[in-house]
């Protein structure tokens, strides 16, 4: 694999990692968060709910003040489990409801005077953050739709994406221009070494590259000057070698040519 192609490889592979560490860390932490977060505003929403149901006070009445102040649901429970109010019905809505006793979070705040449950709402059929407190007259419990705060994750996901995407191109125009600024050096002292292995030692390579390159740049035209002079120096040695043996072959000639 080229290098260019390595080096945009692990460029995508780095902010994958990192993009899908952090949609991890959205989901999970964040959620946990913000989850903890709605239980707390809802058992203070639910605490304020209680405070205001007295005997003087219509249940169904309240439930239905509160929960338009609030924006959220209503749900006002007597000791015996029987509904007294709630938001989303009538006075003969109400007396349809079933019996609240057994529900979770309710049987929480009656033992503990406090309790939450996340669960499918039998009467909307969607999922409900429920919180309950406990009240002199029973059980004030205030609910929202859990979506709103899934959405509120998705919306974080989608920017954890979002600002990945451009991170991850941000990192490929990166990694592709530093590539060019490695490659393309290192093609020439590639070329320069095969020159220099094939005998031309007047090969030299370029000086400005960054870096170790430079320095391999540097050691390379060093290796060539050294070859170049070594090589210089053998051929004078065989010349004068070959001068040396031309003379004396010449003087045994002489000597053999010399009368008897």
């Amino acid at each position: 694999m080229r290098l260019t192609n390595r080096l945009l490889l692990g460029a995508f592979a780095v902010v994958g990692v990192h993009v899908m560490v952090m949609g991890y860390l959205v989901d999970r932490q964040l959620g946990s968060r913000l989850h903890d977060e709605a239980v707390a505003a809802l058992a203070r929403e639910a605490q304020v709910v209680a405070a205001h149901w007295t005997p003087a006070v219509d249940a169904l009445a309240l439930a239905h003040q509160d929960g338009k102040a609030l924006g959220h649901r209503v749900t006002l429970i007597r000791p015996d489990g029987v509904v007294a109010g709630d938001t989303d019905f009538d006075r003969d809505g109400v007396s349809r409801l079933e019996n609240h006793r057994t529900r979770p979070e309710v049987a929480a705040a009656l033992q503990h005077g406090v309790g939450e449950s996340v669960r499918t709402s039998p009467s909307r059929g969607d999922e409900e953050v429920y919180v309950a407190v406990r009240a002199s007259l029973g059980v004030a419990r205030v609910s929202m739709p859990s979506v709103a705060l899934t959405s509120t994750i998705a919306e974080a996901q989608r920017a954890v994406m979002f600002a990945g995407g451009i991170a991850l191109a941000v990192a490929l125009v990166a990694a592709l221009l530093l590539s060019r600024t490695i490659t393309r050096p290192l093609a020439e002292l590639r070329d320069t070494a095969h020159a220099i292995a094939e005998g031309d030692l007047s090969r030299r390579g370029s000086l400005d590259v960054p870096g170790e390159l430079g320095e391999v740049a540097v050691s390379l035209r060093e290796l060539s000057a050294q070859l170049l002079v070594q090589n210089t120096t053998h051929v004078a040695h065989e010349a004068l070698l070959l001068q040396l043996t031309e003379s004396l072959n010449e003087g045994i000639l002489g000597v053999n040519a010399l009368p008897g």
